[in-house]
């Protein structure tokens, strides 16, 4: 130390202190007790625009002058006012820039005040940012379907969004008051909206302590009287206090339950099944099967497992089926199969005789449903009708057959029969007496008659044929059933019985004509009144109906039979019937037999006039439709 610092220790001292204040970054200065500010630091006199410190505090620059409206020294006259430190916050000017410091000023002995200034800038700007944040974070919380709840360290409610006041019923308005959370679990008690509890007081203090032992986030259901059902996510807030998450989940797990239900109830309807069942994954593997599935394979319960592969699953039933040399080909298919999802189908023979009927089907989930079907009982039944089928159609041949070889001989005869008949009748074979020209006239209308019969015995032996365009003429019908039941009245005049035709007076205009070949025509209409005769049962008079609309042609016979059923068995067993149901094919017609209680059987011909525009009737179709009236 010099010895002029020694002779004046207060001035080393003064200019030591102005040089610490030099050395601090933020504003610094003292006021004297007139409020007049007598010395700044370098930071001071930078901020105010002043050349150095003394400057700055001969011109008296205050840091609060400027566009903001303080009187000079106002904060230090509050401090001299009150005597104690004062601070406030203002923006100031500094190169050209708007900051913002906060400025303090204090008292000290004497009445002199010393001041300094803190730049709180960043400080701001972070604190704003701050409170956009968590006004956007808020902005994105009320629109949550959930409803969000925030509480302070002193329960009390903070924040909250629209989905919260809705989901628990409570006015809007009044939580904006920022209740205590005991408030609003008593309203919510009174309205029934929380938890059924023996203990309310407990239940509330339980939920009281979470604001002292909770540590992390704790998740619940809440069940409500009103049968809707709340998860709830508690968890402390960054800010203090804890952070309430609720969920509306009622739908949801009565979708799980309708769900777990339905898988409960597939699964019970595939244990029940009679055939095996499995599916399998993208994969290949297992992912469910019922318990059939490994009976029909021949696997132990437990021997299969979800997850196993196809492959493994084939090679674990491979020596259980034959032949070997096919098995290959099968595996190859069923890999494809759940692979590829191809669709097939093959049927496995087993070393125990049981006959499997095995399908791959591709399901909407990507997955391959492998279904196994035991067709034992069913392969044996089919094999047994195709061994009778065969044997059924042997035996038709061969009776086929025997009708033919018989007609033929039986034509031969008849042939010599009729044309003898003729011989005699000529005039050069000498004169007859009357009784002998109607025995020959009787000769040869029965040798006619039988020709007509073995004709039609030829058609249903031979099978016939379609009609061919050069068979099929224009004919009057009138003219044709005429001549015809000629023939049969003579027959029928020997049995006392009447042979009447009749055209129906509505429709017809006198006989109508048809397209058909006319020798089967005169057969079909000769075997239905062969019939109608035949079952008779004693009645005087036989009527023939014809009728026609512009497209079709009916004939009609009542037949006075006891007949009980009317089915494929009769038709078989009545050759005329036979005979007519051939010959109304043959014309694109069909035959109709229709049961009229207590008054007989109708048997009836529907045929097309124009015989090839329709196509040729199969079988027994139409044959017996439902119940006249």
């Amino acid at each position: 130390m010099s010895r002029a610092e020694r002779l004046n220790p207060g001035a080393a001292y003064a200019d030591r202190l102005c040089a610490v204040m030099d050395s601090v970054p933020r504003p610094m200065w003292l006021r004297a007790p007139d409020l007049s500010i007598i010395s700044v630091n370098r930071a001071y006199a930078r901020i105010v625009g002043a050349a150095d410190q003394v400057s700055a505090a001969v011109m008296g620059l205050e840091l609060s002058i400027g566009d903001y409206g303080w009187e000079k020294g106002e904060l230090a006259r509050r401090v001299r006012r009150t005597g104690v430190e004062q601070t406030e916050s203002m923006g100031i000017v500094v190169d050209g820039k708007r900051r913002l410091f906060q400025i303090s000023e204090a008292p000290l002995a004497d009445g002199w005040i010393a001041g300094w200034a803190d730049e709180m800038t960043a400080v701001d700007a972070l604190q704003s940012s701050l409170v956009a944040h968590m006004e956007a974070h808020q902005e994105v919380l009320e629109h949550l379907r959930a409803g969000v709840a925030v509480f302070d360290a002193e329960r009390r409610l903070r924040f909250f969004n629209r989905a919260y006041a809705r989901m628990w019923g409570l006015d809007v308005d009044w939580l904006s008051t920022n209740p205590l959370l005991p408030d609003i679990l008593e309203i919510l008690r009174s309205k029934r909206r929380l938890p059924e509890v023996t203990d309310f007081a407990e239940f509330r203090r339980r939920i009281e302590r979470r604001f002292q032992s909770l540590l992390g986030s704790q998740e619940g259901l809440v069940h409500l009287p009103d049968g809707r059902c709340f998860r709830e996510i508690a968890a402390p807030h960054p800010l203090g206090g804890l952070l309430f998450v609720w969920e509306d989940v009622t739908d949801r797990l009565a979708l799980e339950s309708s769900y777990n239900t339905l898988i409960n109830v597939q699964r019970g309807v595939l244990d029940q099944l009679a055939d095996g069942v499995a599916a399998f994954g993208t994969d290949g593997r297992v992912t469910v099967f019922n318990p059939v599935f490994q009976t029909l394979l021949g696997l132990e319960n437990g021997a299969l497992d979800a997850g196993v592969h196809i492959t493994d699953l084939l090679s674990q039933i491979k020596e259980k089926f034959r032949p070997k040399a096919e098995w290959g080909g099968f595996q190859n298919q069923a890999v494809l199969g759940v692979t590829d999802r191809q669709a097939s189908r093959h049927r496995l023979f087993a070393e125990d005789g049981h006959i499997l009927d095995v399908a791959f089907a591709p399901l909407s989930d990507a997955s391959v449903l492998m279904s196994v079907r035991d067709i034992t009982d069913t392969y044996s039944v089919e094999k047994a009708l195709l061994d009778r089928n065969a044997a059924l159609e042997e035996a038709s041949r061969l009776k086929t057959d025997f009708l033919a070889n018989a007609s033929y001989e039986l034509r031969t005869p008849l042939t010599s029969i009729s044309g003898f008949a003729e011989l005699l009748a000529l005039p050069h074979s000498g004169p007859l007496n009357d009784t002998q020209k109607d025995y020959l006239a009787g000769i040869t209308e029965a040798s006619a008659t039988l020709a007509l019969l073995i004709d039609s015995i030829l058609e249903v032996s031979t099978g016939g044929e379609d009609l061919q365009r050069s068979d099929v003429a224009e004919i009057a019908l009138g003219p044709l059933i005429e001549s015809v039941a000629m023939v049969m009245r003579t027959q029928l005049a020997n049995n006392g019985v009447e042979l009447r035709i009749e055209y129906d007076p509505v429709r017809v205009q006198g006989p109508p004509t048809v397209q058909a070949e006319e020798s089967r025509l005169r057969q079909l209409v000769y075997n239905l009144l062969s019939c109608a005769a035949r079952h008779n049962r004693g009645s005087a008079e036989i009527v023939l109906t014809c009728s026609y609309s512009p497209d079709t042609i009916k004939l009609s016979v009542w037949l006075r039979s006891d007949w009980q059923w009317l089915d494929r068995q009769l038709i078989e067993n009545e050759l005329n019937l036979t005979l007519i149901q051939r010959l109304s094919a043959l014309h694109h017609g069909r035959m109709i037999l229709q049961n009229r209680a207590e008054t007989g059987v109708v048997l009836s011909c529907m045929l097309p006039r124009r015989a090839l525009s329709f196509p040729a009737a199969g079988g027994m179709d139409g044959v017996f439709p439902a119940k006249a009236v």
